[in-house]
């Protein structure tokens, strides 16, 4: 094994082993930055004892020769990435996520205590659970634990930005997010060394996804993407090196194992891996039937199996843990096709899947191979059929969302004010999506290249090929449960996206001689830099000088906060990071005149000092006493209608929407105003 690929080896290991000691952790409410890192450390290097004993590694370390090219490319991507933001504004996963990171060195745990509950009498409680749902916030209550909260989402992305913050202090853990960013482009770069004999088409790989707005705006902005995207390409790549470059069976098993464990951290990145089932069964089929060497056989029944084991655990963990995430996310997905017994029908039909699988392999095996063999000689007709069925699928939602009456099958209102535009209603489709992020050029070198290697016989561009199909049917079944594109852009980066530009890399070696392909790679290069030079105006988020204000004028010790909920701003975006990531206790009132109740007043008793938040300037009341005046903004890139609505007093930097990616491609940066006054509560005077 190469010094090179055990030392990367190694780092993966290192990163599995982190990711999945702190997923156990919060399980049992154990969790903490320092005691995640030293039981990872200490579970590695006894890995690393018993890998380099069997591997029987002796051999001096020779010196890597640094890979300049690669190296710049790498700067070129960190450079776009730098300063990712802080995003404290709750209402959306962004904010959450955050939130989440720091409610998990806090408690240790997925669980967050209310600390308000235990102090108030019935009265108290019955105002406080009208007023303050915490699902607004995107916070529910415990279905399994009284007077207790939980963020409902994916966990192991947080508990990264939690050790960030432990390692680079409590604003910079949103750096995890460009880690595994960076580290996604090091690892396409080497997976597309193994998919292509051409010397450079790897960097062409890594350097279209270094300088991808979608994966720029993404590396920045703490959602989970990118950090699927790193485990997904890693597990894939894995995988394909057991297969090719393993000299010894110890070195494939090893390869294989670092793979399914990868899988493993993804499964915990977010619970997508479901729709990977698919597609691991389609390829152990045709592995299966394509190896010869028994060895070979028994190694792909054996990593498919952990596999598939370890995405059972994974949901199994939700279930137990955060049923709060499991029961919803999958009921959107099946029940409405369904029914009720969504569970037991997608169970027998996982179970019906793996037992024909077997009793393929075990009895269909020469009908199997023919057609196999066929499809192959068929290379052609599949990639014909499937673009058919995209152009087909794209069609089919122009027609219902551009021209009929009603796209009344769209979730949310805002999908639906945007129906019946004819024409117009293209740039909301899936296909448009990808030719908004490969660009214009990219998506006609891509067409150039399915027109190249028609005629390849590619086994690896086949399997990219329907891997991409599979998810492009998926994003186009998805597209009417999403608010916005922004929501349905992400769905693009972890799959479909890097599928596209692997596939482009792979056609190189075929198109690159060709004048048009030169032309057309360097006007996406330029049109990609361009649109990822505009995310670089500001970052996004609200300013973090709002909340040091807030920290200078009340002092969290033993004082309340009575927020006004009659603005949607104060109540969800503002108030979230003031209780979730400074650890205020907020009441949520309906009102501002609310918080002269009675039994509110008897809060009084409790706490030292009781404030108000609220946006309305309050006069004439002697019960309030004016301590501050803040003023709170928050900026975003414009890519969606709500942007204009959501937010007040709005200023821009940058170029207004133009025409053809308008609400579409950000291209410019807004900055909203509010003014938020601080009451200090006198209760005493009459």
């Amino acid at each position: 094994m190469r010094i090179f690929h055990i030392r990367l080896s190694s780092i993966i290991l290192l990163i599995n082993i982190v990711s999945l000691t702190g997923i156990s952790l919060l399980a049992i409410s154990k969790f903490s930055s320092t005691l995640c890192l030293l039981t990872s450390l200490i579970i590695w290097l006894i890995s690393c004892f018993l890998i380099r004993r069997f591997l029987n590694i002796n051999k001096p370390v020779k010196k890597v020769k640094f890979n300049y090219y690669l190296l710049i490319i790498l700067f070129i991507g960190f450079l776009f990435r730098l300063n990712p933001s802080i995003y404290l504004s709750g209402a959306q996963d962004q904010g959450l996520y955050i939130s989440m990171s720091h409610q998990f060195e806090k408690n240790g745990s997925l669980d967050i205590p209310d600390t308000l509950m235990p102090n108030m009498n019935e009265s108290q409680l019955e105002i406080y659970e009208k007023y303050n749902p915490p699902s607004a916030m995107g916070v529910s209550r415990s279905w399994t634990k009284n007077q207790t909260e939980v963020m409902p989402f994916y966990p192991l992305h947080p508990m990264w930005m939690s050790l960030f913050a432990y390692m680079m202090g409590d604003l910079n853990r949103s750096y995890s997010i460009v880690f595994f960013s960076i580290m996604s482009i090091f690892i396409l770069y080497k997976l597309t060394t193994l998919l292509t004999k051409d010397q450079t088409a790897p960097y062409l790989a890594a350097l279209l996804l270094a300088i991808n707005p979608l994966h720029v705006f993404l590396s920045k902005f703490p959602v989970t993407e990118n950090v699927a995207l790193f485990f997904s390409l890693t597990g894939f790549y894995y995988f394909l090196l057991a297969l090719k470059k393993s000299t010894s069976k110890y070195e494939y098993y090893l390869n294989l194992t670092i793979s399914a464990l990868t899988f493993f951290s993804f499964f915990f990145v977010r619970m997508s891996g479901f729709l990977y089932i698919p597609f691991f069964l389609l390829l152990l089929t045709v592995l299966y039937l394509s190896v010869k060497n028994q060895f070979n056989r028994k190694g792909l029944i054996f990593y498919f199996s952990v596999v598939f084991t370890f995405l059972a655990l994974s949901n199994l963990y939700f279930l137990i843990y955060l049923p709060e995430l499991f029961f919803p996310l999958y009921e959107t997905f099946f029940y409405p096709i369904l029914g009720n017994n969504w569970i037991q029908i997608v169970s027998l039909l996982i179970i019906s899947l793996l037992i024909s699988f077997l009793i393929t392999i075990k009895y269909l095996k020469k009908p199997i191979a023919l057609f196999l063999a066929f499809l192959k000689v068929r290379y052609k007709l599949i990639i014909i059929c499937g673009s058919i069925l995209v152009i087909g699928i794209s069609f089919y939602q122009l027609y219902k969302l551009g021209y009929s009456e009603n796209y009344s099958n769209f979730v949310f209102p805002a999908i639906q004010q945007i129906g019946q535009e004819g024409l117009k209603s293209l740039r909301f489709l899936p296909l448009y999506t990808i030719l908004l992020y490969l660009s214009p050029f990219g998506f006609l070198l891509l067409l150039f290249s399915f027109w190249k290697m028609l005629k390849s016989n590619n086994k690896e561009f086949l399997f990219i090929y329907i891997f991409t199909l599979i998810f492009f049917i998926v994003n186009s079944v998805l597209f009417k449960y999403v608010q916005y594109h922004y929501y349905y852009a992400r769905y693009y980066m972890t799959e479909i996206i890097p599928s596209l530009i692997i596939m482009i890399a792979i056609s190189w070696e075929y198109i690159k001689n060709t004048l048009f392909s030169r032309i057309l790679i360097t006007a996406s290069c330029c049109y990609l830099i361009f649109f990822s030079l505009i995310l670089t105006i500001g970052v996004e988020g609200s300013r973090v000088s709002f909340f040091n204000s807030l920290r200078d004028t009340i002092d969290y010790n033993n004082n309340l906060i009575l927020v006004d909920g009659s603005n949607i701003i104060v109540r969800i975006v503002v108030t979230t990071p003031i209780r979730y990531f400074y650890d205020y206790r907020t009441f949520l009132v309906s009102d501002f005149e609310e918080v002269f109740d009675p039994e509110l007043e008897t809060l009084k008793r409790i706490y030292k000092n009781i404030y108000l938040l609220s946006e309305n300037v309050i006069e004439n009341n002697p019960k309030l006493i004016l301590v501050n005046k803040l003023s709170f903004e928050h900026s975003f890139y414009t890519n969606g209608t709500h942007t204009y609505n959501f937010f007040p007093n709005l200023s821009y930097t940058g170029i207004r929407p133009v025409s053809y990616s308008k609400y579409l491609a950000p291209t410019s940066y807004a900055t909203s105003h509010l003014s938020i006054y601080i009451y200090k509560l006198n209760y005493d005077i009459e």
